[in-house]
């Protein structure tokens, strides 16, 4: 049996956020969706495991890169947007942009204190 290491999920997330400039169209979209879907599996989890992970994180990362994830965020989660909408069509089981958009916006607010 082969080990396989994979990133937490908030340094996942906190990753597609600080790339999110050199992703462009569906690989932005594809982003997002991987971002609601990490914290939707983790949604019960942030406050007891997420934030220790985040505060931990944040401590290594140059203030830019700290703007620049909470920039994010704001960008792509403060309001419904085509990013979105792209997002919540990529599945199968079309999503509703709706509840994707309100899913990271208190996902990212539980896990960062505030947006």
């Amino acid at each position: 049996m082969a080990d396989l290491r994979v990133p937490n999920p908030a340094s996942f997330m906190i990753q597609k956020l600080l790339i999110r400039d050199k992703r462009v169209g569906q690989k932005r979209a594809q982003d997002v969706l991987y971002i609601h879907d990490t914290l939707q599996l983790f949604y019960g989890a942030i406050e007891t495991d997420l934030v220790p992970i985040w505060k931990e994180l944040e401590g290594t990362l140059h203030a830019n890169q700290q703007k620049s994830v909470r920039d994010g965020v704001r960008e792509l989660f403060s309001g419904m947007n085509d990013v979105i909408r792209e997002a919540a069509a990529i599945p199968a089981d079309k999503r509703d942009p709706e509840a994707m958009l309100q899913l990271c916006r208190e996902g990212f607010e539980d896990l960062f204190g505030e947006v």
